[in-house]
């Protein structure tokens, strides 16, 4: 049974402290010029992104029915995979075309164009874009979409499950781009910010805007696609006689319900989107947001845990990364909530050495206090002592939160309790660990 205590909510709001990341570091807003790029960027960019969607949807369409001509123009391979990056019509070809253009004429015509922050240029932009639908096929098929496909003769209510799920995975996709670009907009002039105030001078002060827009969804449209994605799923998968593992072979292969499988595929689309943000604006998104658009620790970056052992305890040893490491970002911090279960011991022999610190007052006075040369002798050793002993709590103990705790914020250690869930669940980000 746990030892520790329920906390007080001063405790909580301390801890809270302790892991949000430091402030944006103060840097220049960019000028309109520069605005206007990044903006057409992005907007031109999730063109060719909704044209590889609307051609993946296409090509899962076709292959089902058995329309064959349809994958590919010879040379080309008239297979399903194939079809995927095929680009038949050429629209996506097109809408590369006007992506390039866009960048020469708002980004490249001049030196002022060119911003500081959120841009990567036409390559990384269209790669992003294209990739991210890609992405969002192999996740819910696996790396050979032939493999998967479900014909209309075997499995006709199959066929349309496998059409209607990419649809609307994709759509949520669409939506969840919709809304940040809406909220860069608004970011970047300094108006209707979300997470900040004034125009988003940084990378990491756009990155967290974008993140809280997303999130918040104060429109409520990218949770009325996330919505209609799983109620698409739950109702044209009903009547599919193969199973979900063929159906979707991918990443969701493991849905035990269609309620499961919706869940997914909206995990794939909300990671999707993040991974493509992070690349089309050269923004250093966690991976936990990136996997599966959730910050539930389902991805630990070497990154989140050396910012967690920053700020929860006085930087990180060998110990503390092999722990973390170990354990995982989430019982790590509870292991440091639950403070006396952590063995201790190679500090306790080296403050040993300081007999000052474990001596009543009354017991100080007896050995210190009376000696008359100088007069001060006694109080400079236990001055010396509690410092050294500052020092060593600091570098060596184990018990890293409980001596932050103790030394910066005066709280009684035995007081602490589970915080953490707490934390999580009011914070915005779990967030404020990708700060």
């Amino acid at each position: 049974m746990s030892r520790a205590r329920r906390v007080s909510p001063l405790a909580a709001a301390a801890l809270a402290g302790l892991l949000a990341g430091p402030p944006a570091g103060l840097a220049a807003s960019q000028s309109r010029d520069q605005q206007r790029c990044i903006n057409d960027m992005n907007a031109y960019a999730l063109r060719v992104a909704r044209s590889q969607n609307k051609a993946s949807v296409a090509c899962v369409k076709d292959a089902g029915r058995g329309l064959t001509s349809r994958l590919g123009v010879p040379p080309q391979a008239q297979t399903a995979q194939a079809c995927l990056t095929n680009d038949r019509g050429g629209r996506i070809a097109r809408d590369t075309l006007k992506l390039q253009e866009r960048e020469a004429r708002s980004c490249l015509a001049s030196p002022e164009q060119l911003p500081g922050f959120a841009y990567a240029g036409t390559a990384v932009a269209d790669a992003a874009a294209r990739g991210a639908g890609l992405g969002i096929v192999a996740g819910l098929f696996g790396p050979d979409l032939d493999a998967a496909i479900v014909s209309d003769d075997a499995d006709r209510e199959g066929a349309r499950c496998q059409r209607e799920v990419v649809r609307y995975t994709t759509d949520l996709f669409y939506a969840l781009w919709k809304e940040a670009l809406e909220g860069k907009k608004d970011g970047l002039e300094g108006s209707a910010r979300v997470a900040g105030s004034g125009p988003v001078a940084s990378a990491a002060d756009l990155e967290a805007e974008l993140i809280a827009i997303v999130q918040g969804d104060a429109r409520g449209k990218i949770a009325k696609a996330a919505t209609k994605l799983r109620d698409r799923t739950t109702d044209r998968c009903a009547g599919a006689v193969t199973p979900i593992a063929q159906l979707f072979p991918g990443s969701c292969a493991a849905s035990a319900t269609l309620a499961d499988l919706g869940a997914c595929a909206e995990g794939l689309a909300r990671g999707g989107f993040y991974q493509s943000l992070g690349a089309a604006d050269a923004l250093s998104i966690d991976c936990d947001l990136t996997d599966n658009g959730s910050g539930d620790l389902s991805c630990e970056s070497a990154e989140l845990r050396e910012h967690v052992l920053d700020r929860i305890g006085y930087g990180p040893d060998a110990w503390t990364r092999s722990r973390i490491q170990t354990l995982g970002v989430r019982a790590y911090i509870q292991e440091q909530l639950d403070w006396q279960s952590i063995d201790d011991g190679a500090l306790a022999a080296e403050l040993a050495q300081f007999p000052s610190l474990t001596m009543t007052f009354q017991q100080l006075r007896a050995s210190y206090s009376s000696n008359p040369v100088p007069p001060q002798q006694g109080l400079a050793v236990i001055a010396r002592e509690l410092k050294q002993a500052k020092v060593l709590r600091a570098v060596m103990s184990r018990r890293q939160l409980a001596e932050v705790l103790n030394r910066h914020l005066g709280l009684a250690v035995p007081a602490m309790g589970p915080i953490f869930p707490a934390f999580s669940a009011s914070a915005s980000r779990f967030p404020g660990l990708y700060a």
